[in-house]
């Protein structure tokens, strides 16, 4: 039993990633969200000017990160678009304010499950 508690208590104490957690799934759905309603504004591109490099010069930290915010939304537009319809239509009403009629499902549960699936994927990729 000692061998046991010992183990729980060093589980409990680590740092590690946790992978598929409700509030990563959430911040992941909150930044695809930003993601989508910034593409359709700036239209397929972007904001970057087509055909022009930088001269070389390196990004600063803050355009590393929205870059990476940028890969990772597109991992979920990706997982997303793998859900089951109602799930798909449950993320895009509960966060793109989409139109949802699905009759034999209510939208909580929809949502819920699909949480849970884009919970699993993310792990499943790595993506913490």
């Amino acid at each position: 039993m000692g061998v046991v508690r010992r183990l729980k208590h060093e589980t409990e104490g680590s740092l590690s990633a946790q992978f598929g957690t409700p509030e990563r799934v959430e911040w992941h759905l909150q930044n695809w969200r930003d993601w989508k309603r910034t593409a359709r504004k700036q239209g397929a591109w972007g904001h970057v000017a087509v055909g022009l490099s930088s001269g070389g010069s390196s990004m600063d930290f803050d355009e590393m990160v929205e870059e990476s915010d940028r890969r990772v939304a597109g991992i979920v537009d990706t997982l997303i678009n793998d859900l089951v319809p109602v799930q798909t239509a449950a993320i895009h009403h509960g966060y793109l304010a989409a139109v949802f009629r699905f009759p034999r499902a209510t939208f909580q549960a929809c949502l819920a499950d699909a949480k849970r699936e884009l919970g699993k994927g993310l792990g499943k990729r790595g993506v913490y």
